[in-house]
This record gives C-alpha cells, structure tokens and sequence, in this order.
C-alpha cells in the first residue's frame, strides 16, 4: 500500500474527565465515515501502565438505508477488530458491494488519555 494514496480520516487527542479521586469518566466513542477497503488505525497513550495491549477496539460497520420509505441510514455491525496501543492496525474490509462504511472506536474505560488516528486508503 503506498503512503501517497492514505488521507487521514480523523486524528483527535482525548482526555477522560475526573469523575472522582480515583477515576475517570469513560471517553466517549470516536467514529468517521469512509468508502474504502482499507483502514488503519492508530492508538497512542502515554498514561498506561506498559504491558497493557489493547489501544482501541474499533467497529467497522455498513450504513445501509434500510427501505425506500426512509432516507435515514442505519449501521449494521460487520467487522470488530481490537487495535494495539503503540502501534498502527491494517484493516482490510472484505468487498461486500456496499461502499459506504462507519468506523466507531472505543477506547477502554481505564484509559484517561488517548491519542487517535484513522487513514483510509484509495486506489
């Protein structure tokens, strides 16, 4: 895949709000429309404790319009992939015939700072 043809989708930085001296808020769900096969993902976050994995769990679904009567699109879940911490996921969406996707992210609730970055790829 050439770097030339990824443009970037979202980047957002986040910090969880105190909700008392021992915790946080849960970080609200990030998430972009895109039409591509191809996504990756990044999930930066300083404040974790090192051997912790899990950066992002990232849902990847159709937006269907579910009949003629209604112009309100619906999102049907079709892939979920868990994303590292520290490093880039490459997520390849299998050609369904639909071309037009949402990507929903979800941070882990013990998270209180995350940084996070989506590409999609075109040919």
């Amino acid at each position: 895949m050439d770097e030339m043809n990824c443009d970037l989708l979202l980047r957002e930085s986040i910090t969880a709000q105190p909700m008392s001296p021992a915790g946080y808020r849960p970080i609200y769900p990030v998430s972009g429309p895109f039409s591509s096969n191809f996504l990756i993902i990044e999930c930066k976050s300083s404040d974790v404790l090192p051997h912790w994995w899990l950066g992002c769990q990232a849902s990847i679904n159709l937006l269907l319009t579910p009949s003629s009567y209604t112009s309100t699109p619906a999102l049907t879940e079709f892939l979920g992939i868990n994303c590292g911490r520290g490093r880039k996921t490459l997520i390849e969406i299998p050609p369904v015939g639909q071309q037009a996707y949402m990507v929903i992210l979800e941070v882990p609730w013990w998270f209180s700072q995350i940084s996070l970055a989506v590409w999609y790829y075109h040919p």
